[in-house]
């Protein structure tokens, strides 16, 4: 049996355009993460979506994370976003639908991992993004933000984060 502080811990920060992830021990040790970006000029929505839960199942299968989780929406995305490339509240809302199910269906068959969905505001506190960013940077090396200009990677890493903090691990 794995001892506590070397269980691995996924985030993912969904959406249909981008999806951040991040993969961590419980001891904020061996940080990864990326993002999984389809171009969303040359690809329908649903097939960006499609393209997201296929790399999002790549990662879980790589990785074989002891818990995922799935920020999960409240509802705010309105079309004004991404320029009009089909993130509307919608397609935003399949994006994140579509990772969760994913991750839901390899959790199942992949026991004991285990999912949690956590709501945005629940983890963010309604702290404005550019001041978790800067957090992120502040506490984890790795992190580069120049490779990730919309904040999706620092997102996934602060889902860990937060989850680590409120079960006291």
């Amino acid at each position: 049996m794995k001892r506590q502080n070397q269980k691995l811990i996924m985030g993912f920060d969904p959406s249909s355009t981008v999806c951040g992830w991040a993969a961590m021990r419980y001891d904020k040790s061996s940080l990864s993460a990326g993002t999984i970006r389809p171009d969303k000029l040359s690809k329908p929505s649903y097939e960006r979506v499609f393209i997201i839960a296929r790399d999002v199942e790549q990662l879980l299968n790589e990785y074989k994370p002891d818990i995922v989780l799935v920020e999960w929406t409240e509802g705010k995305v309105g079309r004004r976003r991404h320029t009009g490339y089909g993130a509307g509240l919608a397609v935003y809302g399949t994006g994140v639908g579509a990772v969760g199910l994913t991750v839901r269906n390899w959790t199942k068959n992949n026991p004991p991992a285990e999912m949690i969905c956590v709501l945005e505001n629940d983890w963010t506190r309604r702290i404005p993004k550019e001041e978790r960013i800067a957090y992120i940077a502040s506490e984890y090396a790795e992190y580069k933000l120049v490779s990730d200009p919309g904040g999706d990677i620092a997102d996934a890493i602060g889902i860990i984060n937060w989850y680590l903090k409120e079960n006291l691990i």
